[in-house]
């Protein structure tokens, strides 16, 4: 007991410490972010003809180096779509897009000292979009019919820079040690308040944690996890490379495979009652998982109450995980309550015969 004690206050110590570290200095983007502006920009269309055409705004590059493009841009209105054309000093084409609103971070650009040009062109019809399209935008053309309007008037609000790439720095090491020594103490607090409360969750680390029934389910289940994810990877592979939608081609996208195979592997388990070990019950193991749902549920809706992107450049981004997680565990957690019922009923049924 007092061997457990130590150790607990030290990992305590450990997560305090980097929880302190962490804090105490600037944040990476505050401090590489570059040229940052905010515009207000009003476009008059009249029988088709923007005025202006096009607006041009610079951006400065004060050493070479990875750089972020980042470009928030709302009009107030639907009917007209805008095309974004980054140059460099050589007018060369560095990215392309269009799009009537968008809140967009590039991919890392390999930029060079000197000074670059965002140029916004105003497309008021299908023609002018798809020649944009064709001539700048990089991949496969797409065709998709927009409803323009020929007259009217868009204010729009626009905030563009560059932010530098310096890499992780140790605050994001620090970061990293600290989420795991977090999880190590959270797993220790659950595993002890679930005790306390007259449940049992075991880690399956004991040799004898399965019986032999268990052991050929949970291999069952296994095999048919690893052809789910192999399923998934070969589908949204074919999807990105010949119907060009990269929707699930990111770390998110990989992640959502990753959590549909684990949610086939959990479900099998818990119909063939091979999901618990000899060593825990169902009260534990229904604890531990409503806790890890609500609390990546709860990531989850922060993060969409800040409005941050769902989406960077046409691909789920990072911000997603807590969300598919969380629904991960309530999907597992409704099969485990109602296979627990479900059981429940069955004895009863049985010791009433």
């Amino acid at each position: 007991m007092k061997n457990r004690k130590k150790i607990l206050t030290g990992i305590m110590a450990v997560f305090l410490v980097c929880l302190l570290v962490t804090g105490c200095g600037e944040k990476a983007e505050d401090a590489d972010t570059v040229d940052m502006q905010k515009e207000q920009v009003k476009v008059t269309v009249t029988d088709g003809v923007a005025e202006p055409g096009s607006t041009i705004q610079n951006l400065k590059v004060s050493e070479d180096g990875k750089y972020t493009l980042r470009v928030n841009y709302k009009p107030d209105r639907e009917g007209l779509i805008t095309g974004f054309i980054l140059y460099d000093k050589d007018r060369s084409i560095v990215r392309a897009f269009t799009a009537e609103w968008i809140e967009i971070s590039s991919e890392a650009l390999e930029l060079k000292e000197g000074t670059y040009t965002l140029e916004l062109r105003y497309l008021t019809n299908q023609k002018d979009k798809e020649d944009f399209e064709r001539l700048y935008v990089e991949g496969d053309y797409e065709y998709v019919e927009y409803d323009f309007l020929d007259n009217g008037v868009w204010n729009m609000e626009l905030e563009y820079g560059l932010v530098k790439d310096s890499g992780p720095g140790m605050y994001y090491y620090l970061g990293m040690v600290c989420g795991v020594v977090f999880t190590i103490l959270f797993l220790v607090i659950m595993s002890w308040l679930i005790r306390k409360t007259g449940g049992k969750v075991s880690w399956g680390y004991r040799k004898d944690s399965y019986d032999e029934r268990q052991q050929l389910a949970r291999g069952e289940a296994y095999k048919y996890a690893f052809f789910t994810l192999m399923f998934y990877m070969t589908v949204v592979s074919v999807i990105s490379e010949f119907y060009g939608m990269p929707l699930f081609m990111s770390f998110c996208g990989i992640w959502i495979g990753v959590c549909l195979s684990i949610t086939v592997f959990a479900v099998i388990c818990i119909l063939k009652d091979a999901y618990m070990s000899l060593y825990e019950n169902a009260k534990g193991v229904m604890m531990l998982f409503s806790v890890v749902a609500l609390m990546n549920i709860g990531v989850a809706v922060r993060i969409i109450c800040e409005g941050r992107p769902m989406l960077e450049d046409g691909a789920f981004s990072v911000d997603c995980v807590n969300l598919v997680v969380g629904i991960m565990f309530c999907v597992i957690l409704a099969v485990f309550c109602g296979k627990v019922v479900y059981n429940r009923k069955s004895s009863e049924e049985e010791e009433g015969e």
